[in-house]
């Protein structure tokens, strides 16, 4: 046993120990000396010798002092000072924690938020194309006939836009599809009748009449084949007769007589191709783009001309100009 503690000293390292005879000097190396084989070598020394337990413990209450009284003179600390900085871990590690934990759940909540997005934004452009009909309507009923067929004409971008949305980030549903008959039959159905300026009961008639046909369009009018139409698409309808009303002045004959021909286009048991603007050849993107330009950047005379050529195009040369496969 003295000849293992002998080993010990001369690797540095030393321990004050009564009971075995020898005495060892504290330096940085023993802190780990209760680890070490020669201590463990000299454990087992100490129970044959019969010592027990009693002595390890000594042992150990040496180690620990040595241990405190060495960083007290090498650092300058006290027990409180010790009590301290075992706080400021324990602090410092419950904020880390914290902040681990918030960077997850912004983390997740962030991700949450994008799927959120992801699924309603179709519905979000579905939502302001029925805020767009029901400007319109406000417009007419306050005598500002140009204010409400320019909500009117943007109302008619967003239908075509909603679509192509819902379908490239694959969020169609079913609240999407009725939020979007919905909005057409607001903006395409009700604030379009408003043009035709009912004044009187037979004019109420046909403006119930013209409303009615974009309701039935809306419900009754399917075709069973993907991306076809049966009848003519209400936007087209509504694009037109407020193009119509701009460029006659709001003339009651020909408006009545445009919205006649519209009633028996979208009632008409023709197909029409889903033109699928934002989803097919570049030359029909410019075409839209150049309906966003000329709605926002030139008079609204010149962009109702646009959307004439634009929409009767559309409506008497379907599957030769617009169809999906071109």
């Amino acid at each position: 046993m003295l000849e293992v503690c002998e080993r010990i000293c001369g690797t540095g390292g030393g321990l004050l120990c009564k009971e075995v005879g020898t005495e060892m000097k504290a330096t940085e190396e023993e802190f780990n000396i209760m680890s070490s084989p020669e201590f463990i070598e000299i454990e087992k020394d100490l129970n044959l010798a019969g010592f027990g337990k009693h002595v390890k413990c000594r042992v150990q209450n040496t180690i620990q002092k040595k241990q405190s009284a060495y960083m007290q003179n090498k650092f300058g600390l006290t027990a409180l000072n010790t009590n301290v900085l075992l706080m400021l871990d324990i602090l410092r590690l419950c904020i880390f924690q914290y902040a681990k934990k918030l960077f997850l759940s912004e983390q997740a909540g962030r991700i949450h938020l994008q799927e959120f997005a992801r699924q309603n934004a179709a519905n979000a452009l579905s939502l302001t194309n029925l805020v767009m009909g029901l400007s319109s309507i406000l417009c007419n009923l306050n005598g500002h006939p140009h204010y409400a067929c320019w909500f009117l004409l943007f109302g008619f971008l967003l239908d075509l836009a909603d679509g192509a949305v819902a379908r490239q980030l694959n969020a169609c549903s079913a609240l999407g599809a009725k939020l979007d008959d919905f909005a057409d039959f607001t903006t395409f159905g009700i604030a379009t009748s408003m043009l035709l300026q009912a004044q009187g009961i037979l004019n109420g008639v046909f403006v119930i009449c013209y409303v009615m046909a974009v309701f039935a369009r809306l419900c009754f009018f399917s075709s069973g084949i993907p991306f076809v139409y049966r009848g003519l698409p209400c936007p087209y309808a509504s694009a037109i007769l407020a193009c119509t009303s701009i460029l006659t002045g709001g003339n009651r004959f020909i408006l009545y007589i445009a919205a006649v021909v519209m009633i028996l286009f979208m009632t008409d048991q023709g197909n029409y191709p889903h033109d699928k603007v934002l989803e097919s050849q570049i030359w029909k993107k410019v075409v839209y783009i150049g309906g966003l330009m000329v709605l926002f950047c030139c008079p609204l005379w010149l962009a109702c001309i646009y959307y004439l050529i634009w929409c009767f195009s559309y409506t008497l040369f379907p599957s030769t100009l617009w169809s999906c496969k071109r």
